[in-house]
């Protein structure tokens, strides 16, 4: 049974969805394992290099590293932080294509063609007692061409976010470690397309 299918009672809960996903996660290896210290608590990230499915429940953001040729889309956010993974959460009933489609215009003005998942970001509570409304979550990435700008479509209410195209060079030099791993990722999943096209 798929692991986003439900019962004949209904369709799997978060809980029971995330309990389901475990197993599948259990037979892949993050290329990265962080966690930092959140008001809720410890909050755990894993990212595997992997177009696995996820229980659609489970799915709270879309993101998308983007390519233009040989350049690839940075991210930058209101701090000074720098990123490759344009997107964010989906709105109600929203489809993961939908969401991230519609988070890359307003983010970066960027139409992409065909997006191709290559990567899962998985986050959890790792303690005892998780805040009772908490449940694990992930963000699907997906590796996406770039096909047409349009300034028009750039969200002014997502403050002072900006975008520009770097080199796959300059991009791994500006980026922060979890970024560059996963830039790195992006770009051995590119490959490995093109190479069975």
């Amino acid at each position: 049974m798929p692991i986003d299918a439900g019962s004949a009672a209904g369709p799997l809960s978060q809980a029971e969805a995330a309990a389901a996903f475990a197993s599948v996660l259990a037979a892949h290896d993050p290329f990265f394992d962080h966690e930092v210290q959140r008001p809720q608590g410890r909050l755990r990230s894993r990212c595997y290099a992997a177009a696995m499915p996820v229980p659609d429940v489970l799915v709270s953001a879309v993101r998308a590293v983007v390519f233009r040729g040989p350049r690839v889309v940075v991210v930058s956010e209101s701090d000074g932080t720098r990123h490759v993974m344009a997107g964010g959460r989906r709105e109600p009933g929203e489809s993961q294509e939908t969401t991230v489609r519609r988070e890359l215009l307003e983010e970066c003005g960027w139409h992409v063609g065909e997006l191709r998942p290559f990567a899962i970001l998985h986050f959890q509570h790792p303690g005892p007692t998780p805040p009772s409304d908490w449940c694990d979550f992930a963000n699907v990435i997906y590796l996406a061409e770039a096909t047409r700008y349009d300034r028009r479509a750039l969200d002014a209410t997502q403050g002072k976010v900006g975008s520009r195209l770097m080199s796959a060079k300059a991009a791994l030099g500006a980026v922060t470690d979890r970024h560059r791993a996963i830039l790195a990722a992006a770009l051995s999943a590119r490959r490995t397309a093109r190479a069975g096209s």
